[in-house]
């Protein structure tokens, strides 16, 4: 059979697969670099990543045994996992881990690589020993277990890592299509550890959750998709055994633009501006799909601070009244449910300024290169943290980070603040360094935090360990699965019924 084929089995699966709904088909086949979240999901199952988050927000080991901080957390030691190998039988070296450094460093445009190093060190990664690599940054970075999720970071091999390159997660795929991808339990995955691993995955896209939603009621898949309900889905699925519904690290915002006049240097105005939309009345357009977002720490705090806000002062009112001018447009990729949260701004901002605030829907191109010339006002924008820490969405606004630089921020103070957050080693005093950092972002409010997104999953029954963590993911490594049940009706249909 040729690599590129996938043969899709159409009906019942066999008993030892697992067969996962997409919305759509990754947009690119490099698992260590993914281009969107579906590659990043479905990448997961390849990756031998260094850590791995849980479901329940906790990190365990993944191919490091072990990482132990020195120098005030600008050296850590990382000791790999001796036993692993690659899908070709070679054995998990330091050297595989210092080829995904010399990756990052490769890319000078990329983000990681300006946070990390924005004056290089001498050495940047060194090996130890045979299975032991010492991690060296520019500055102290006390929150490298969370960042070693990233999939940047899994271990890699000179020979590349599209999609033929050997693989240490899991499973290999055994075929690509144009609507699904194909992977099996790799030979050295399949033995007395596996337990009751599922020995093949399938990934097949459906065009509508509805859709997918129908396949596992036939028993025709076993996992839906998970960014994709809608309100009524949300509502179908809602009691149903095997459902999960969380927040995931995917966050909606309004960028200020190169049309926002004054509002680009008055870091004053844009913060009461923040702070006067109701977050709540948001969220209750789109019940189930999105939660109040305005504070970067939040999804990551034991107690949350509050998405509470408040009126801005008539003298505030008639600032920004003038700066926004009689009439907004609020650009947006024309995807569900963005219309109904932008239609739900303008109408805040119509009623508190006396403005005419209209919703500007755009394609997907027309989106991104709007994004790019920053020709717009106001422009909601959805970010993803890249990994499971305050940090990935706070750091990218250091002056020297590719956010920053981009949208011509740069604040001493704030910088300050995350230098201290970024150097605390104290796990007590962690949290509190953050949430200073936090609250100085706020005041200066470079773009508004609007909402979180919410993640939607429904399983058959014969699933364990298909638990999706604050990213949205499914640790792979831990799936377990049943006998198949030999039933017509799945919980989706029995719920309907």
């Amino acid at each position: 059979m040729p690599d590129a084929a996938l043969l899709i089995r159409r009906g019942r699966p066999v008993d030892s697969g697992i067969v996962f709904a997409l919305d759509s088909m990754p947009l690119n086949s490099d698992s260590h670099w993914p281009a969107d979240y579906d590659a990043r999901f479905v990448g997961e199952a390849l990756l031998g990543t260094l850590s791995v988050e849980a479901g329940d927000g906790s990190l365990r080991t993944g191919s490091a045994l072990a990482v132990e901080r020195f120098d005030g957390g600008r050296r850590w030691r990382v000791t790999l996992d001796g036993e692993a190998a690659w899908s070709d039988g070679l054995p998990l070296s330091a050297e595989h881990a210092l080829a995904s450094v010399r990756t990052v460093l490769a890319r000078p445009r990329s983000p990681l690589a300006r946070l990390l190093y924005p004056e290089l060190p001498t050495e940047p990664a060194v090996q130890v020993a045979a299975d032991v690599v010492d991690y060296r940054f520019a500055r102290p970075v006390s929150y490298v277990p969370s960042l070693l999720t990233l999939p940047q970071f899994a271990p890699s091999r000179e020979s590349g890592t599209g999609a033929d390159a050997p693989v240490l997660g899991p499973y290999e795929i055994t075929g690509r299509g144009e609507d699904g991808i194909r992977m099996s339990l790799r030979d050295r995955a399949a033995d007395e550890r596996a337990g009751n691993r599922p020995r093949e995955l399938e990934f097949r896209v459906f065009a509508r959750t509805r859709e997918a939603l129908d396949a596992l009621r036939r028993g025709e898949i076993d996992v839906s998709p998970t960014t994709s309900f809608s309100v009524q889905d949300v509502f179908d699925c809602a009691g149903v055994d095997g459902f999960q519904s969380r927040p995931i690290s995917i966050f909606g915002s309004l960028e200020f633009g190169g049309s926002s006049g004054n509002l680009n240097r008055r870091p004053e105005l844009r913060r009461a501006l923040g702070f006067a939309v109701d977050r709540e009345r948001i969220a209750e357009r789109c019940p189930g799909l999105v939660i109040p977002f305005l504070y970067q720490t939040a999804p990551w705090s034991a107690v949350p601070p509050s998405s509470k806000t408040w009126r801005p002062t008539s003298r505030e009112i008639d600032e920004l009244r003038r700066e926004l001018g009689g009439s907004l447009e609020i650009g947006y990729a024309d995807f569900t449910p963005n219309d109904v949260i932008v239609r739900a701004v303008c109408d805040q901002l119509q009623e508190i300024f006396g403005i005419t605030a209209v919703p500007r829907p755009l394609s997907y191109h027309a989106y991104v290169r709007s994004a790019l010339s920053r020709d717009y006002s106001l422009l909601y924008t959805l970010t993803t943290a890249d990994f499971p820490h305050p940090a990935s969405l706070l750091t990218p606004w250091y002056s020297t980070g590719a956010v920053a630089k981009r949208l011509g921020f740069a604040d001493a103070g704030l910088d300050a603040l995350l230098d201290a957050a970024s150097e605390e080693t104290d796990p007590g005093a962690q949290a509190g360094r953050w949430a200073a950092a936090d609250r100085r972002w706020s005041e200066l409010m470079p773009r508004i935090p609007l909402i979180q997104v919410r993640a939607h999953c429904l399983s058959s029954g014969r699933l364990t360990g298909a638990r999706l963590n604050s990213s949205g993911l499914i640790d792979f490594g831990r799936l377990a699965a049943g006998p198949r049940a030999r039933t017509a009706a799945g919980p989706y249909e029995e719920a309907r019924a």
